[in-house]
């Protein structure tokens, strides 16, 4: 049975280059994360500790009317456009059955209605900038993702509890409502608190031949994703989750097949210590490095909890997994009637079979009765076969048999569906 429960364990993490938590792949147009940028990290951190919430917030765009649109024929056009243009008026008809107003959508829909005004009217095409970093350059923010190191820090906007990212508010919105929907859509039906904010990577080679590094997260806060309204715009924030912080297990292993020892991380002694520390393992590994990005995103690792409690050293010696009866029955250690453990199908027309699953709420072939059958005598059962088998029904007679029989049932799924099947 120890062999079964180490080769079952094995099994909950992926250390293939498919694992995000060792492949993980920035980018601009990604719904499941967005980068942060120009911030001290060691701030942040001790922020969303304290139970402060952050905004996220967007690069300020550049407000400008051009002047030819400042004269007495374009003002009289466009007031025509408005009262005439199918997409401004649907537009218009959207935002009132919405029931608020969403100045970042409007200024979109205004923009491009005086595009087509200018078009129409033989105007040169107007492009106002649309280069974020040159525009975070204009205002003084650093526009790198690798973070500068944390000094304490004096300037007014790293401690002015925002989170500031590389997009324009048309695009940040849109990014933000699509996490923050994956993030309570996951919480909701599969019970997986997943949105974290990782604050460092390893930047990392899989071959010593290999051309593209590789980059996986370090440290992931849990953090709770809030969405609010003020002055007409949605504005997103995140604060801290009462959760630990967590480790990525998956790295950890994978690099014991390089002789590194990925130390934990320790918040008493801080994010600055940790990232130096994991600098400093890498000493055979002269293209690897620690890069200081931060980035909220979605991180499914569900299965690392797991993969943590099925270590045996973790348990006494008395109750350690691979000595429980149940994983020896699962297993095969522990036989019963029948010496390859799979559980026999009776012979339905058997008349003393009635009495043993009298309650049969949905229609089921032989092996689903055989199922109920071995559930009502007390034997613990495995069912297992490929989607649409039946596994669901057989499970809902299991239940209704034992309610029919006055026991009490305890329904536990990994995901909503299965419950409210």
């Amino acid at each position: 049975m120890r062999e079964g429960v180490r080769k079952a364990r094995e099994k909950l993490i992926d250390l293939s280059m498919r694992n995000a938590m060792l492949n993980f792949r920035h980018s601009e147009t990604s719904a499941k994360h967005v980068r942060i940028v120009d911030e001290d990290i060691a701030l942040l951190i001790g922020t969303l500790a304290s139970g402060k919430s952050l905004d996220v917030i967007p690069i300020p765009p550049v407000e400008q009317v051009p002047r030819d649109e400042e004269t007495d024929g374009f003002r009289s056009a466009l007031k025509t456009a408005k009262e005439t243009d199918p997409e401004w008026l649907a537009a218009e008809d959207a935002r009132r059955a919405a029931g608020n107003r969403r100045r970042a959508k409007d200024k979109v829909a205004e923009r491009a209605l005086r595009d087509r005004v200018r078009a129409k009217l033989g105007m040169p095409e107007w492009r106002v900038a649309t280069d974020a970093r040159a525009r975070a350059r204009e205002l003084g923010i650093d526009p790198s993702y690798d973070l500068p190191p944390s000094k304490r820090s004096t300037q007014r906007h790293h401690a002015d509890n925002t989170l500031q990212t590389l997009f324009f508010p048309d695009r940040l919105e849109p990014k933000l409502a699509s996490i923050h929907s994956a993030a309570r859509a996951l919480q909701e039906d599969a019970g997986l608190s997943a949105l974290y904010f990782a604050v460092g990577f390893l930047e990392w080679y899989e071959q010593d031949d290999s051309t593209d590094p590789v980059y996986a997260p370090l440290v992931l806060l849990p953090v709770n994703m809030e969405k609010r309204i003020a002055n007409g715009e949605y504005v997103f924030s995140i604060a801290g989750r009462d959760d630990d912080e967590a480790s990525n297990v998956a790295l950890r292993e994978k690099l014991k097949r390089f002789a590194i020892d990925l130390p934990e991380y320790d918040p008493e002694t801080g994010i600055e210590a940790y990232l130096s520390s994991v600098t400093d393992c890498l000493n055979n590994k002269p293209r690897w490095k620690v890069r200081r990005f931060a980035t909220i995103g979605l991180f499914s690792f569900a299965r690392q909890a797991m993969w943590s409690d099925l270590d045996s050293s973790r348990w006494p010696a008395e109750a350690r997994p691979e000595a429980h009866p149940l994983l020896g029955q699962v297993y095969g250690d522990v036989v019963g009637e029948h010496a390859d453990n799979v559980a026999p199908v009776y012979d339905v027309d058997e008349p003393q079979l009635e009495s043993q699953a009298p309650a049969l709420v949905i229609e089921a072939d032989a092996s689903q009765l055989s199922a109920v059958i071995d559930a009502t005598t007390g034997k613990n059962l495995v069912i297992q076969g490929p989607p649409g088998t039946g596994k669901s029904q057989a499970i809902t007679n299991i239940i209704a048999n034992a309610l029919w029989h006055g026991k009490t049932v305890l329904f536990v799924s990994e995901k909503m569906a299965a419950l409210k099947v």
